[in-house]
């Protein structure tokens, strides 16, 4: 939320909403070349981010950074990524939240 607050308040206006999850082509887009693999490894920094809201506020803190990270990951694909095309979207998607779905499963497993 406070991405998006940051960027209105740069006049970044957001794209209208677009979320094309079922839209044409394969699944993902990891094979269309080395642009598309580079996209999906860049998004794999959210990780970081439970462990950062680990550190500071505890078990609470993580689960709270990890709640607030795949909000907004949804909204950036949502808002400001303008119309893409289905493969990307949901490769975006699925290299965004899966880092976040991986540390909150294994943090349910361990306690």
């Amino acid at each position: 939320m406070l991405a998006v607050l940051v960027a209105l308040s740069f006049r970044l206006a957001p794209n209208p909403p677009s979320l094309d999850l079922l839209g044409p082509g394969p699944f993902i887009n990891f094979s269309s070349g080395e642009q598309a693999q580079t996209n999906g490894i860049a998004h794999v920094w959210l990780l970081a981010c439970p462990f950062v809201g680990n550190y500071l506020g505890g078990r609470k803190g993580m689960w709270v950074a990890m709640a607030s990270c795949a909000g907004l990951v949804v909204v950036r694909e949502t808002f400001f990524h303008g119309q893409t095309p289905g493969p990307e979207v949901r490769a975006d998607l699925l290299t965004g939240l899966t880092p976040l779905f991986v540390v909150a499963v294994t943090d349910l497993a361990m306690h």
